[in-house]
């Protein structure tokens, strides 16, 4: 797909320095209905569709002919807007608020936080369909976490998970705790299509 020519009157990417090599395809659906062109090169995907939001034909219009010059037209707007990176590291990507404390310094707050229980959270309903459902509690932490269901603590499977199998539907309170000692508590509620 690479190698297919360019849309006439466009000047072929390997004669020209800044434009980019983009491999290509086009299509036209069964009477003139659609024409697209989907594209990818210079680090950027995109699809061109040209047709009726009714599905009415457009008689001569094709992929090639229609389509395919503006997915072209698009890649050169997207080269234009795009910045060069320099030839030195790699750029790494961060977003972040004015809060964010930077990447280095939330991995070490991270490491010393108190345990945090992922599933089942803090207020959740939490559905069991059978009378003996199972569920793998998961918490983020450091060290080996150890579970409890209303002070009560719990076993852990072959692969290592706390499993939990609630006998009855109504209010749970789960702790994690962490080596540190360190605790987080979840009260979650289970339900039954019945209750």
């Amino acid at each position: 797909l690479g190698s297919a020519p360019a849309p006439e009157g466009r000047m072929p990417a390997l004669l020209t320095q800044e434009a980019p090599v983009i491999a290509f395809k086009t299509g036209t659906s069964y009477g003139f209905r659609d024409a697209w062109a989907a594209g990818t090169g210079n680090g950027h995907a995109v699809v061109v569709w040209i047709g009726r939001a009714d599905s009415s034909p457009r008689p001569g219009i094709t992929g090639r002919d229609a389509a395919l010059p503006v997915l072209f037209d698009v890649y050169d707007a997207v080269t234009r807007i795009t910045p060069r990176r320099s030839s030195g590291p790699p750029l790494r990507e961060e977003i972040a608020g004015s809060h964010t404390p930077p990447s280095a310094l939330a991995r070490f707050e991270r490491q010393n936080a108190p345990p945090q229980i992922l599933f089942p959270p803090d207020g959740a309903e939490v559905w069991k369909d059978k009378e003996h459902t199972s569920f793998v509690l998961a918490a983020e932490g450091r060290g080996k976490l150890a579970w409890y269901v209303d002070g009560k603590a719990l076993a852990r499977n072959v692969a290592g998970d706390a499993v939990w199998r609630p006998n009855d539907t109504g209010f749970y309170e789960l702790f994690v705790v962490d080596e540190a000692g360190r605790s987080a508590k979840s009260r979650v509620r289970i339900m039954t299509p019945a209750s």
